[in-house]
């Protein structure tokens, strides 16, 4: 999903701002919806009603089942799956405020991944001791829930293909061939490629004229948008701040990459702000040193960040600086 071409990320922007994907079903076209704030709110309302029936199945809960399971020592590794999750939320933070060195960045990324495999593999193992749960027994209605009011046969999203009893009655065959196609619809709309919609370069022109309301952009109020549209229009606001809050032209050569851009714009930031607590009356970048470690090297005549700035426009990248100092970038 990661290496979405250009025709992909098109044909989901269009997704996202008709509110709803196409897909055919035995040959048919079906029109599969968008959930928006209001069908969000209908939803929890029913994932309220499925949990107290679950509960009345005598279903135990997850809370309950996990205390069981940690006090008879059938599941031991809680504390070593939360000290995970909060390391991971730590180098997250601390990536995005405090590292600008590009190959820490790299290992900080590849540190988040490796713990995030070992989350991954401790909640599997996790849910396994849980077994079947009430919140287990409400995911599986909630699926249900999903698929019977996305389903539609006509592209004004009023007529439902499948009723609840008519959908319980499916072969199972049947059933999993219309979940693939509802799971094969619903995940290209990720993270990852809402951002690189965001980038479009029709879309973002219009985005830049609507003056940052979705009013202007969708011609709908806030509340009757789908959740792909608010990711789309924050996404689009994000990425014209960051971009406007580095002062400079975004280059030609990262246009479209939200990742790149991303790092482009934190490193460019970090750098401006490095060289302005950094630099002493001289115009040099001392970055913390001790007084005797400046006068030593402006003696042996340090490079001044401040004059290599002004060379290139005002401003020095991470991977410029580090070219400066001797450091091999490519």
């Amino acid at each position: 999903m990661n290496d979405l071409d250009n025709f992909e990320i098109k044909e989901i922007l269009s997704d996202i701002i008709r509110g709803y994907s196409i897909s055919l079903l035995d040959g048919n076209i079906i029109f599969i919806k968008h959930f928006g704030i209001k069908d969000y709110s209908k939803l929890n309302s029913t994932q309220t009603l499925l949990f107290k029936e679950a509960v009345n199945k005598n279903l135990p809960t997850k809370k309950n089942k996990l205390a069981y399971l940690i006090k008879e020592k059938i599941w031991t590794e809680e504390a070593k799956l939360k000290e995970n999750i909060a390391l991971v939320n730590n180098l997250k933070e601390n990536l995005a405020k405090n590292i600008y060195n590009l190959k820490q960045i790299e290992i900080v990324k590849q540190d988040i991944k490796n713990l995030n495999n070992e989350i991954n593999k401790l909640e599997l193992e996790k849910n396994h001791h849980l077994g079947y749960t009430a919140e287990v027994y409400v995911s599986k209605k909630i699926d249900e829930y999903y698929i019977v009011n996305s389903l539609f046969s006509d592209d004004n999203l009023t007529n439902q293909i499948f009723t609840y009893e008519t959908f319980r009655e499916l072969e199972n065959e049947e059933l999993n061939n219309i979940i693939n196609i509802y799971n094969d619809t619903i995940t290209k709309f990720n993270a990852t490629s809402i951002e690189k919609c965001s980038l479009v370069n029709n879309f973002a022109y219009l985005f830049y004229l609507c003056e940052d309301n979705p009013f202007t952009l969708f011609g709908k109020p806030l509340i009757d948008l789908t959740s792909y549209q608010i990711e789309l229009f924050n996404y689009s606001k994000f990425f014209k701040r960051i971009i406007a809050n580095t002062g400079q032209q975004l280059p030609e050569d990262i246009t479209g990459d939200p990742e790149k851009i991303k790092e482009w714009a934190s490193a460019t930031v970090k750098t401006q702000t490095l060289l302005e607590e950094n630099q002493d009356k001289d115009g040099i970048g001392t970055f913390n040193m001790t007084p005797e470690d400046i006068k030593k090297l402006k003696s042996e005549g340090m490079i001044s960040l401040a004059d290599e700035a002004k060379k290139k426009g005002g401003n020095l990248t991470m991977e410029q600086i580090m070219a400066l100092h001797g450091y091999n970038t490519r």
